[in-house]
């Protein structure tokens, strides 16, 4: 549960974020979901620009860390 007084853009923001970034939903699923639930909310300008850049380096960091995982150990 989110609580804030108004709920229209900041809030709402972390929400989709949270929905897209971590629990995999696409950007345009959330949307439709937050305006159904939240018909005024208006997410941050260009938040959908910030998920795909954090999703791209969650990926990365992802990977690195199954690289370094899978190379033996330096003695």
């Amino acid at each position: 549960m989110v609580c804030c007084r108004a709920g229209m853009g900041r809030s709402v923001s972390v929400v989709m974020a949270y929905l897209c970034c971590v629990e995999g939903m696409t950007y345009d699923e959330v949307l439709k979901l937050v305006m159904k639930r939240r018909p005024g909310a208006m997410p941050l300008p260009n938040l959908e620009e910030a998920i795909t850049q954090v999703r791209l380096l969650r990926a990365a960091r992802a990977k690195d860390k199954k690289h370094r995982a899978s190379r033996p150990a330096r003695a």
